[in-house]
């Protein structure tokens, strides 16, 4: 009996240390499972992992749009940093920042025809005093054949026209008022206007819009203002400035017509 005792403390000497020695290796080979793709996890940022791409966070978006938002807010926080770095070659800026939509510059549009909703503000980055002014068209039929997705959405610097708050701000982006001519020239046909036509065309290299009455008959100067004004409105409400435009009301024996018609 008490030679048996003797083994059985025996063998429990013996496993106690091969129980701890397995223990120790099953948590190495946890560890290893775990850091090793760490390892190999490349330290740029690029646009195939978006989790670590830095962005201009726009704070209160979700409260400026409409519920039924279906744009591409990512890539439009991404593209205004990128914008970003671009502007401070004299900051250091390697972390995201945080942009807010400005008061009463929100514009919003639904084009029922296109099916396109359409969205613009102006976006204020405080911290490194910067604004800019983006618009965004989107649909909830993918695809939509109105839809440019190409340029969907875009960002450019502030115009003369707007409000510039932050004065020491020097901006600099792709597109300039040349951009926004064609944003007009894009969406000018989309709007309905009851008693007269409009065109506009960025290949007659001006800024020169065409309103082309539905009728023969000569037009007062009070209704040829008004044609104006609605033009103007409709420029506007896209977040673009009508003054950046001239306007000129077709004569009843100047009326141009187009074949094939033109149709947005």
């Amino acid at each position: 009996m008490e030679e048996w005792q003797n083994q059985t403390d025996s063998r429990i000497k013996i496993n106690i240390p091969t129980a701890i020695f397995i223990i120790i290796q099953v948590v190495f080979i946890i560890f290893l499972a775990i850091s090793i793709p760490r390892l190999f996890q490349p330290s740029e940022i690029n646009d195939e992992d978006p989790s670590r791409v830095p962005v201009a966070k726009i704070n209160n978006f979700s409260s400026i749009i409409p519920e039924n938002y279906t744009g591409y807010l990512q890539g439009i926080e991404t593209t205004l940093f990128a914008l970003i770095l671009r502007n401070s070659p004299d900051k250091d800026i390697s972390t995201s920042v945080d942009a807010v939509i400005r008061d009463n510059s929100v514009k919003n549009i639904y084009f029922k025809d296109q099916n396109i909703n359409y969205i613009s503000a102006i976006i204020d980055i405080p911290e490194i005093r910067q604004s800019y002014w983006f618009y965004n068209e989107y649909s909830d039929e993918e695809p939509n054949q109105y839809v440019d997705y190409y340029k969907s959405y875009r960002i450019f610097c502030l115009d003369s026209t707007q409000e510039i708050i932050y004065q020491d701000f020097s901006c600099k982006d792709d597109f300039g008022l040349a951009g926004k001519y064609e944003l007009v020239s894009d969406f000018i046909s989309r709007f309905e206007f009851n008693h007269f036509g409009v065109r506009y065309s960025l290949e007659d290299n001006s800024n020169r819009i065409e309103i082309t009455p539905y009728t023969f008959d000569v037009l007062g100067d009070s209704t040829k203002e008004s044609y104006i004004q609605q033009v103007k409105d409709a420029i506007s409400s896209l977040g673009v400035s009508p003054e950046l435009f001239s306007y000129y009301v077709l004569p009843a024996n100047s009326v141009r017509y187009y074949y094939p018609l033109e149709r947005p």
